[in-house]
């Protein structure tokens, strides 16, 4: 038993290669809310930017807690040193926290508790919904520590309420995740027992239900109001979105080495189940067969959260893979074997690609020391014409509705390389606390998924800012800017730019302010 668990944690730490490797991995949003934690971490109050950003706490309710912890770790380590632990428990917080949900449950480390890590390169992983995956780390964990003390009062009620305030700050939907799992608990581990005991279920809604309503007293939000929203209805019956959501919990970059990485383990714990070498817990298979099948019904976004069908499979996974519970292990060297090879060639794939992607990075940062300190710019991405013939880790492949790059909020970088105004910083409220004073305020928007060079000079609804471009910024930076492109841009608007930086990957450009006759 004390050798699984050696092995175990040896297999955890040997997945925090790419972290070691990568300065800045190709995570989508990462970027985007690196640089407003560092702003948060004293950034904000220097100049120039002491005239452009604010912090206000009272604005931003849920979500904030990583942003507060992230920054008050900032003024103990370098910027990018704090961007390496927030990446290694976005990615490997929620698998750590499974198996110890599972070590709880069956009393001890065993390897099939390996499999956890065939989910930390998932897609809102991927995507770099930092908070989201944090939190459901955390409501694993806490969850773990909860399992043994369910009929203990009072003391696990307060519990219960300690758990449920600290997720809600972190993201709402660990709350729902962690409430959902103790739910499963109480359910019980086999279908002919008791059923749910309705007090003990009632006391977990009531302390999961109070931080929500004190929130609403104790923050002040401008949030979007709640309502849900569905797009494109086709959807709901094609086959490729509904494989796409429902395999979200193991796509990253590359299906073909995503499914080669993955399959060998899906086999071997659908064998163990065949060949009754393990159980499922009644209470976790049911909610996550539930989870599973409801999200593809799953609304788009509700309010200013996007990308729900896409969150509740990796919910669901991690609930069926805790749910496993091992009999007799006369074969746990074979377990091993089987599942060690697939589990950590996965880890050294992800490694190769965030390293390979350096190189992107440090083309980007290079382009951005011709910037003078205080502008303002503008980040746009290439139109690719064919996303398949990119560097591998350039686009990720779950994303609704097609294809994203992994790298569109590089941009934001800019703030903290070059103290400069990027307009697209996430500033949602009832999500962040960072606030763009007047009069930038009036070019920035609250989140954007980074325009074409083509919507340069229109009149975008999401970015009304590429209007008035010419006027209102310094510099236009392209990203993905040596892939062959579908568009480019207008010929009037190319005869405002002026190169002054090109490094492949990142292109920058100087604005040539139009003449003004008196």
């Amino acid at each position: 038993m004390r050798g699984d668990g050696a092995a175990v944690a040896f297999c955890f730490l040997f997945a925090l290669l790419p972290v070691v490797v990568a300065t800045m991995p190709p995570i989508m949003d990462f970027p985007n809310h690196l640089a407003r934690i560092w702003l948060m971490a004293g950034g904000a109050d220097r100049a120039p930017l002491d005239a452009v950003y604010g912090i206000d706490l009272a604005k931003a309710g849920a979500n904030v807690g990583v942003d507060l912890a992230a920054a008050a770790l900032a003024h103990a380590l370098p910027i990018f040193a704090v961007s390496k632990v927030l990446v290694a428990l976005a990615f490997l917080a929620p698998p750590l926290g499974g198996a110890l949900l599972s070590r709880a449950l069956i009393g001890r480390f065993h390897p099939l508790q390996l499999a956890f890590l065939t989910l930390a390169w998932s897609t809102t992983a991927i995507a770099g919904f930092v908070n989201f995956q944090i939190s459901l780390g955390l409501a694993l964990v806490f969850a773990a520590l909860q399992a043994g003390r369910l009929d203990r009062g009072a003391a696990s009620f307060a519990l219960h309420l300690t758990f449920s305030t600290i997720l809600l700050f972190v993201h709402p939907l660990g709350l729902a995740f962690y409430t959902l799992i103790i739910l499963a608990l109480l359910f019980g581990a086999e279908f002919d027992r008791r059923p749910l005991r309705p007090g003990l279920a009632a006391a977990l809604f009531f302390a999961a239900a109070t931080p929500v309503a004190l929130s609403h007293f104790i923050w002040r939000t401008d949030a979007r109001s709640p309502w849900p929203f569905w797009g494109d209805a086709a959807n709901i019956v094609d086959p490729v979105h509904i494989l796409t959501i429902l395999l979200s919990p193991i796509l990253s970059y590359n299906l073909t080495a995503d499914l080669i990485t993955t399959l060998p383990v899906v086999a071997l714990i659908v064998y163990a189940l065949v060949a009754r070498q393990a159980n499922l817990h009644a209470g976790l298979a049911l909610a996550a067969g539930a989870l599973f099948a409801l999200s593809p019904l799953a609304p788009d976004a509700i309010g200013d959260g996007s990308w729900l069908p896409q969150r509740f499979p990796i919910m669901a996974a991690l609930m069926l893979l805790a749910a496993l519970e091992p009999r007799a292990e006369p074969e746990g060297r074979l377990v091993w074997a089987a599942l060690a090879p697939p589990v950590l060639g996965r880890a050294l794939w992800i490694g190769w690609i965030w390293l390979a992607r350096q190189n992107d990075v440090a083309g980007l940062m290079e382009a951005m020391r011709a910037m003078s300190p205080g502008a303002s710019l503008i980040t746009l991405q290439q139109e690719a014409a064919d996303w398949r013939a990119a560097p591998v880790g350039r686009f990720m492949i779950g994303s609704p509705n097609g294809v994203r790059a992994t790298g569109r909020h590089l941009g934001a970088l800019a703030t903290i390389e070059a103290q400069a105004f990027v307009p697209t910083l996430f500033s949602v409220p009832g999500q962040h606390a960072l606030v763009v004073r007047p009069p930038w305020r009036e070019r920035a928007v609250q989140a954007s998924s980074i325009p074409y060079p083509s919507q340069l000079g229109t009149n975008l609804a999401g970015d009304p800012y590429l209007k008035d471009w010419r006027l209102q910024f310094d510099y236009v930076l392209v990203l993905n800017a040596d892939l062959l492109a579908s568009s480019d841009f207008d010929p009037n608007v190319r005869a405002g730019l002026e190169p002054i930086a090109d490094r492949g990957f990142a292109r920058l450009y100087r604005v040539v302010k139009p003449t003004i006759l008196n």
